[in-house]
């Protein structure tokens, strides 16, 4: 599932990828929220447990550790965008790729996938950069030996290469 916000000027952005067994919805343990940060898109088929809103109420206050363990989910998520945040503030386009394909493999592999379910244009807008600029190093990274690509799905062959690129400043530009 894509976890989507929406710009000032209506636009959708992906945010990240939520996998199976992750929880989304967790606003609904507010009373009055001032507004919804993000959504949750399906891309493929699946399957969501959903409750309505004022039984999640009555359950958190039947269960004060369902807040906390909502509180602690908000707070992991709010952690990662800033993460996010400071690589693109900071990494050259190159750097912020390979930073984030290793984060969407180290998640997508918790759940048993080998590969990252991931477009050149899902990249490019997580990154900061444009496609252009993705699909090129992309295409230099499966040249190189580093990940074999195919139709919207990534496969790493040489994370130590990766590794590297994601946290030393590459001066090559890529966008």
């Amino acid at each position: 599932m894509k976890l989507c916000g929406t710009t000032h000027s209506g636009k959708e952005v992906l945010l990240d990828w939520m996998l199976p067994g992750e929880v989304f919805g967790f606003w609904t343990l507010l009373t009055h929220p001032s507004q919804y940060l993000w959504s949750v898109v399906a891309v493929e088929d699946s399957e969501a447990l959903a409750w309505d809103k004022a039984d999640v109420i009555r359950l958190a206050q039947l269960a004060p550790q369902m807040f906390e363990n909502a509180l602690q989910i908000a707070v992991q998520w709010c952690a990662k965008l800033q993460q996010r945040f400071e690589l693109l503030s900071d990494g050259f386009g190159e750097q912020r790729i390979a930073h984030l394909v290793l984060y969407l493999a180290d998640s997508f592999k918790h759940t048993g996938f080998n590969e990252i379910a991931v477009s050149d244009a899902e990249l490019a807008e997580m990154a900061g950069t444009n496609m252009y600029s993705v699909n090129k190093v992309l295409n230099r990274w499966q040249r190189q030996g580093y990940i074999a690509k195919r139709r919207k799905h990534l496969l790493i062959l040489n994370r130590k290469s990766l590794e590297q690129l994601s946290t030393t400043a590459v001066h090559r530009r890529a966008d």
